[in-house]
């Protein structure tokens, strides 16, 4: 198990989600830094830093500190998409559920696709 007050560059989906849903509770452009009590800030950033990767939000790098930081400006349209699906903390335990330990080895890209699909089930349900 990865003890989270160090820093690490292993994936955390949660950390991941927790990002997305604090970054969409802010204004565009005025992202406050939010501390993540269980996670090194060096961590945070990684985490930013993977968003903006994939495309799920718009960041830049902070050179003001000696940490590893990146700076959330933006949700994307694809960040958004995967947040509607995941939001929900009973649509993020569903798709914890369903995928198990393998949730931690999988793409972001398949874990969104899951999630999406899993969302798309649920609505289906609401018809019939």
């Amino acid at each position: 198990m990865t003890d989270t007050h160090t820093p690490s560059m292993v994936r955390n989906v949660d950390l991941l989600r927790q990002l997305l849903i604090e970054l969409e509770s802010q204004p565009p452009l005025g992202f406050k830094r939010t501390k993540f009590d269980n996670f090194h800030p060096d961590s945070v950033g990684y985490h930013v830093y993977l968003l903006a990767d994939e495309g799920y939000i718009t960041a830049t790098p902070s050179l003001t500190n000696s940490n590893f930081s990146y700076y959330p400006i933006l949700i994307t349209a694809k960040g958004q998409e995967f947040l509607a699906a995941i939001r929900q903390d009973t649509a993020w335990n569903r798709l914890k559920s369903a995928l198990g330990d393998k949730i931690k080895t999988l793409p972001t890209s398949v874990i969104a696709s899951v999630a999406t699909t899993l969302a798309s089930e649920t609505v289906k349900q609401l018809f019939k």
